[in-house]
C-alpha cells in the first residue's frame, strides 16, 4: 500500500509539471550502462501529458569511435548503418508512458550510440537526446562516455569521470558499471539542480583502477583536455575525502555524491562548518568583508554553526540544504544561496560554450582553435615542479578558481602575470565528514596534477606558489617558454 501511494505522488508530479504545457519527459535512460560487443541494449523512457501521449518516436543512430587528427575523441559514420526509427502510437492518448525498446542483437566494438526520444501529444512534443558508448572502447584506459545529453560541445557541459577503487573493484569491470547506473540514474540525475539541467552534464568511467584513499588520477585521463573532475567510487564503507576535483564516495551514497560534486565542480562549502569554507566560496564566507565584496555591498550577516564560532552570508541557510546535510544514502536538494550559485554557474558554462573567456581575470590571446597546453605540476622530496608536455584540442582550466592553497601563475617574458589557475594542495586530502573533526587530513610525500592552458606563445614562465604543511611561503619559478616553442 505505501509503495501505491509513494507511485501516485510520484504520478501526480508528473501530471502537475505537464498541466501547462509540452509533454515532460521524466527519465530516458538505457541499459546496461556500457553495454559489451553484441550484447542486448535496452532503451526506456518515461513521460507525462495533461493531454495525452498520442506517440511516441525513437530514433537510434549507431555511428563509429574513432580518434581525430588532433587526438580528441570522435565519431564517424559506420559503413552500411542505418537510423534506426521506431514509432509507437496510442489511438486512446495516455497521461503517462513509460515504455522500453530493446535491441537484442547489442552493437560491434567502438560504437557511439546516439538517440532520441520523442513524446507528442495536443499541446506539442517534448525530446531527449542521450550519448553514449557501446562495446570494447577505442581509446584504450582513456575516458568512456556512459551519458550525456544535449550537443556534442565540450565546452556546454560540466564532465565527471568515475574511477574504480584498486580493492573494491578487482574483478571485470561489470559490477562496476552496474553500480554506476545507481550513482548516476537514481544519484544525480535525480537531484534538483541536475534535474531539468541534463544537458548540462556528460558522465564517465575509466578502466583503470586506482587507490581511492590516494586519489592519484590514472595516468590514461590526467591529461585529459575535457574531464572537470573525478569520482572515486568504492563498495565498503570507508572515510571519504576531498581534494580539489577529486573525491570519493560509495557508489550508493548519492547524496554524498552531489555534496562532493558541489565541492569540485560549484565550489560550494560546507555548511555545517565554517572550517570548510573554501577560499573564493560563492554562498558563504569567513570574514564581512569578503561577503560584502564577492554580493555588490549586499549585506551580510553573522551565521552561526553549532561547531566553530561564526561565519557570513547574504541571507539564511537552510538546514535542509545538501551542502548542510548530504543525507548519505538520501537525495537531497540544494537549497536557497546554493541554487542561485547554480544558476550563475550554468549561466557561465553558456559563455564558454560560445566562446566567451568567462572564466578569466586576465585578457586572453590564444588560437580560435582551442588548443591547449598541457601543463604537468608535481611535487615529491625535491619540492615543487612544472613541465610542459604536449599540446591538444580541448578547454583550458581557467575555469578551476582563484585565491586557493596553490596558486599557479603564467608569466610572460617581463614577468607580467597571463593567467592564474588556483588548486586545493595536492598534497593534502580533506576528510569531509559531518562533524566536529572534519579538518582531518592525509598529507602526501609525492602528488601531481595536470592543467591545460591557453595556446599563448607569450607563455615563458610558471611560477607556483603555496605554503609548506609547516605554513612556511614558498614560491618555486619554472622556465618553460623553450617548451612551448617546441609545441609550434
Amino acid at each position: 500500500m505505501k509503495l501505491k501511494f509513494i507511485r501516485a505522488l510520484i504520478g501526480l508530479a508528473c501530471f502537475k509539471l505537464a498541466a501547462y504545457g509540452d509533454p515532460v519527459i521524466t527519465l530516458a535512460q538505457h541499459y546496461p550502462f556500457h553495454p559489451a560487443n553484441n550484447t542486448a541494449v535496452s532503451f526506456r523512457i518515461s513521460v507525462a501529458s495533461a493531454t495525452g501521449i498520442s506517440k511516441i518516436v525513437f530514433t537510434l543512430n549507431a555511428l563509429e569511435c574513432i580518434r581525430n587528427a588532433d587526438g580528441t575523441h570522435g565519431t564517424a559514420p559506420r559503413p552500411g548503418s542505418q537510423p534506426n526509427l521506431i514509432t509507437i502510437s496510442y489511438p486512446n492518448p495516455r497521461l503517462a508512458v513509460d515504455t522500453t525498446i530493446t535491441i537484442a542483437a547489442g552493437f560491434p566494438a567502438h560504437t557511439y550510440l546516439s538517440y532520441q526520444w520523442e513524446a507528442i501529444d495536443n499541446a506539442g512534443t517534448a525530446s531527449r537526446r542521450v550519448r553514449g558508448q557501446a562495446g570494447d572502447s577505442p581509446y584504450g584506459n582513456e575516458e568512456v562516455l556512459l551519458y550525456a545529453t544535449g550537443d556534442d560541445q565540450p565546452k556546454g557541459a560540466y564532465h565527471i569521470c568515475f574511477v574504480p577503487d584498486s580493492r573494491d573493484y578487482t574483478g571485470p569491470l561489470l559490477k562496476f558499471l552496474k553500480d554506476l547506473e545507481t550513482t548516476v540514474y537514481k544519484g544525480y540525475l535525480t537531484n534538483n539542480m541536475i534535474r531539468g539541467y541534463e544537458d548540462k552534464w556528460a558522465f564517465y568511467y575509466t578502466p583503470s583502477r586506482a587507490d581511492f584513499i590516494q586519489k592519484e588520477i590514472p595516468e590514461a585521463v590526467a591529461a585529459s583536455s575535457i574531464l572537470d573532475a573525478f569520482g572515486f567510487i568504492h563498495i565498503r564503507d570507508y572515510r571519504d575525502a576531498r581534494n580539489g576535483k577529486c573525491f570519493s564516495s560509495e557508489y550508493n551514497m548519492v547524496g554524498t555524491i552531489v555534496h562532493e560534486t558541489g565541492h569540485a565542480i560549484f565550489n560550494l562549502s560546507d555548511e555545517y562548518s565554517p572550517s570548510n569554507v573554501l577560499p573564493n566560496s560563492c554562498h558563504i564566507y569567513k570574514n564581512k568583508a569578503d561577503c560584502i565584496a564577492a554580493n555588490s555591498g549586499q549585506g551580510c550577516s553573522v551565521i552561526r554553526t553549532k561547531w566553530f564560532g561564526k561565519y557570513y552570508s547574504t541571507e539564511p541557510l537552510s538546514p535542509n540544504c545538501i551542502m548542510n546535510n548530504d543525507g548519505n544514502a538520501l537525495m537531497m536538494e540544494f537549497q536557497s544561496r546554493c541554487r542561485e550559485c547554480i544558476k550563475a554557474a550554468y549561466a557561465q558554462l553558456e559563455l564558454r560554450a560560445h566562446g566567451a573567456p568567462a572564466f578569466s581575470k586576465f585578457p586572453l590571446a590564444f588560437s580560435t582553435d582551442d588548443r591547449v597546453l598541457v601543463l604537468k605540476i608535481s611535487f615529491n622530496s625535491k619540492g615543487w615542479a612544472a613541465a610542459v608536455t604536449g599540446l591538444k584540442a580541448g578547454k583550458s582550466s581557467l575555469a578551476i578558481g582563484v585565491q586557493k592553497s596553490v596558486m599557479v601563475n603564467v608569466l610572460d617574458s617581463s614577468g607580467r602575470k597571463l593567467y592564474e589557475i588556483g588548486l586545493d594542495d595536492p598534497r593534502i586530502d580533506e576528510i569531509d565528514d559531518q562533524g566536529k573533526y572534519d579538518q582531518v587530513s592525509n598529507h602526501k610525500k609525492m602528488a601531481q596534477r595536470y592543467l591545460m592552458l591557453p595556446y599563448d606563445l607569450r607563455i615563458k614562465t610558471v611560477e607556483i606558489a603555496s605554503k609548506t604543511l609547516k605554513n612556511t611561503q614558498q614560491v618555486k619559478r619554472v622556465a618553460v617558454g623553450k617548451q612551448v616553442a617546441k609545441l609550434l
